[in-house]
């Protein structure tokens, strides 16, 4: 009987040890495959990296983590002709008339040819450039499931340039400007700091000057920077005043070209002032004594058909008592000149700016069957929704000349959103170096928007002299839509390096591609008088650069 109880106490006693063995070898199992219960989220975040028998890092199986980046990418642009493009216009005719009756009759031999004129910027903004940005995308990982949220924070790529010659300013603060003064024959001596520059007004009043965008930059009016729009017929025809017209009967020639069409600001006088300051100092305070904004000749039409009569005329009869009387007015149309659109300057801005986001559900694929070497290759497919909005905007201002300030502001918002695939591969070299490669598409539906304001011709007076017959200052404002398929592809190549247990530091490229968007710069519509917006959803944009960032794992 002894015997035999000693016997089954020690075969229960194996009993319960094989069972209480399975269990924690169950456990170990699960914590190690899954990572399900039994995660542990190590918040030892500077803790050295953990090696296996391999020399490669421990990657942790389950868990938070974030990743920043910041990004350098650069940004295609889109060759852009400022005016309507493969348009030509004849130059202006200087002597004689651009309407079909020809030059004055009593005009000798043959006027030299006017030639062609082609837009003068066939390459302008946007230029492809580099711009900064943020990446963040954040998630949890649990074994061989995980999901993942993205957030691209630009870049913002900014192009300007300005064309043509620069701007007058007419200076109101310290120091001023010796290449402002010397032009004026003022006698400035730069050891004195001199004070701000003002304008005399006839009641005494001192108004201070910083340049005006209605003043012309060259020295007789004519602007450099053509420009050519499509227009009505007979919109650009109107009366000039280049020449200067003496009166009948006198020997004195007229002047060509002494003023062009452009308001100028002509400065006579200068007075000059010294003062004090509080500290001691000698100020010079220069007044423009006499300054005035002047455009054309003589304010008289020019005659270019030779008839002796000027654009505007009066009818004079002779009435029964021998006295003149005006009986009536008439216009001279064989005097009408046809203008050629140019500006002073032309200044030109595109800014090009994404955002988005984006929410992935990710799978890793077992490779339990590879080789323990083979291990160190991870893979992993992922599914989910992605919004990639992309806004586009397109500046273009002009000053001086017939029309004066002219501005169009031109935008285009591309509103991508759709389902996205993803695929990934990962390796885990030696060391605590890895590498990721990483594709993704996102099937769009783009929603664009279109908007467009501006103001056409802020100096034309409508049958005023060295302006349009008929044109008058212009505002407008335009809106359309267009919904498309844009499909979005995207390519990633980085290296990391395990800094710590938990953070690495990586170093990647990012490449993408967006198909049939709009793109601000290629729908503008050169029309006078009110411009306009062309079809969109015709373009394409490639966005790629490097961007270095760091990740961290909880």
């Amino acid at each position: 009987m002894v015997a035999r109880t000693n016997k089954n106490r020690h075969t229960s006693q194996w009993i319960a040890a094989c069972l209480l063995a399975f269990m924690l070898a169950s456990s170990a199992r699960a914590e190690d495959a899954f990572c399900d219960d039994c995660c542990d989220y190590d918040t030892r975040w500077f803790s050295p990296v953990d090696f296996d028998f391999n020399c490669r890092p421990l990657q942790k199986s389950c868990g938070y983590f974030v990743n920043y980046d910041k990004l350098s990418w650069y940004a295609s642009g889109e060759t852009v002709t400022i005016g309507k493009k493969g348009l030509v216009v004849p130059s202006e005719v200087i002597f004689g008339t651009s309407n079909p009756s020809g030059v004055s009759p009593f005009s000798e031999g043959t006027p030299p040819p006017n030639y062609s004129i082609i837009n003068g910027i066939q390459d302008a903004q946007p230029d492809a450039d580099f711009g900064g940005g943020s990446r963040y995308e954040f998630g949890h990982f649990n074994g061989q499931h995980g999901w993942l949220v993205g957030v691209l924070d630009g870049p913002k790529v900014t192009t300007s340039a300005i064309y043509g010659f620069q701007e007058i300013i007419l200076p109101n603060t310290l120091p001023l400007n010796s290449q402002f003064l010397n032009p004026l024959n003022i006698n400035w001596d730069p050891d004195i700091s001199p004070g701000g520059i003002s304008y005399l007004t006839p009641d005494g009043q001192t108004n201070f000057l910083a340049g005006s965008a209605n003043l012309s930059t060259s020295r007789n009016g004519f602007g450099s920077v053509h420009v050519n729009f499509e227009t009505p017929e007979g919109y650009l025809l109107g009366f000039r005043d280049y020449w200067t017209t003496p009166d009948p009967g006198e020997s004195e020639q007229a002047a060509p070209t002494i003023g062009g069409p452009g308001r100028r600001l002509l400065v006579t006088g200068v007075a000059q002032t010294i003062t004090t300051d509080i500290n001691g100092n000698t100020r010079v305070q220069l007044q423009i004594a006499d300054g005035t904004v002047n455009t054309g000749a003589d304010g008289i039409a020019d005659d270019l058909d030779g008839d002796t009569l000027p654009g505007f005329f009066f009818v004079v009869a002779v009435d029964a008592d021998g006295n003149e009387v005006v009986v009536g007015n008439g216009i001279d149309y064989d005097d009408l000149h046809l203008f050629n659109i140019r500006f002073d300057n032309v200044y030109i801005k595109n800014v090009t700016e994404s955002q988005g986001v984006e929410i992935m559900k990710t799978y890793e694929l077992d490779n339990s069957h590879l080789p323990v070497k083979g291990q160190s290759n991870r893979f992993s497919v992922a599914y989910g929704v992605r919004f990639l909005s992309l806004r586009d905007t397109f500046y273009f201002e002009g000053k001086g000349d017939i029309l004066g300030r002219t501005y169009a502001n031109t935008r285009a918002y591309n509103q991508i959103v759709g389902p996205q695939l993803r695929a990934m591969w990962s390796k885990q070299l030696h060391s605590r170096w890895f590498m990721n490669l990483d594709g993704r598409f996102m099937f769009g539906y783009n929603i664009q928007n279109q908007k467009q304001d501006g103001a056409i011709g802020e100096d034309l007076i409508p049958g005023g002299l060295n302006s349009l017959a008929s044109a008058q200052p212009t505002a407008f404002a335009y809106s359309r839509t267009k919904n498309s398929f844009a499909p979005t592809a995207e390519f990633r190549a980085e290296a990391g390096y395990q800094l710590t247990s938990a953070i690495a530091l990586k170093l990647g490229y990012t490449a993408t591609y967006i198909d049939n968007i709009t793109r601000a710069s290629q729908t503008v519509r050169w029309y006078l008088p009110d411009m306009g917006l062309l079809e969109g959803g015709n373009q394409s944009i490639f966005v790629n650069g490097v961007n270095f960032g760091l990740e961290l794992v909880h």
